[in-house]
């Protein structure tokens, strides 16, 4: 398992050093490409912000908004994020870590999850890709726990585990966005 961890997250690496270097017009594109690349940028710092207007007239809505949308909200969500995959890592030799990790993170992101599609609205909230792939990646993720707990034979599977992983590294990318 942790094989599987250091792998998935060399190549996640490899991807975020690549992606770095043809930002710029790397070595791999040519003119025609690169002319592209640098518009997209420019139209990248022209482009509106992402951040929905606040909702009017909702209280309970524009409390949650106030929450997500704080400068300290995202670095609670990407510690939680990074302290799951180190969690993930030792699980193997300390087994009251991983039932913190099987319990309190797919709750944490779960609260997280619905809090942001409560406060932007489920319609707004789903515009965003990255919103869309966080639904996913934690829906995936409490499914398995719940497959795992219906079934002692599935706990072991070689599969569930490798689900298991692949979602919880899923959530690293979102570091990215």
């Amino acid at each position: 398992l942790v094989c599987t961890y250091f792998i998935v997250n060399v190549f996640i690496g490899i991807m975020v050093l690549h992606i770095q270097f043809n930002r710029n017009g790397g070595v791999l594109l040519d003119e025609k490409q690169t002319k592209w690349v640098q518009q997209k940028q420019l139209l990248d710092l022209v482009k509106s912000s992402t951040t929905p207007p606040p909702p009017i007239h909702r209280p309970s809505r524009e409390f949650f908004y106030d929450i997500v949308t704080s400068s300290w909200y995202p670095k609670i969500v990407y510690t939680a994020i990074l302290v799951n995959v180190i969690f993930g890592w030792i699980t193997e030799y300390v087994s009251l870590v991983e039932k913190i990790q099987r319990i309190l993170f797919p709750i944490l992101f779960t609260v997280e999850v619905c809090m942001r599609m409560y406060a932007f609205s489920p319609k707004v909230y789903f515009r965003d890709g990255w919103n869309s792939f966080d639904f996913f990646v934690v829906m995936l993720t409490n499914v398995l726990y719940i497959l795992e707990a219906c079934s002692e034979d599935l706990k072991d599977t070689l599969l569930i585990r490798g689900l298991v992983a692949l979602a919880s590294t899923g959530r690293l990318l979102r570091l990215l966005g």
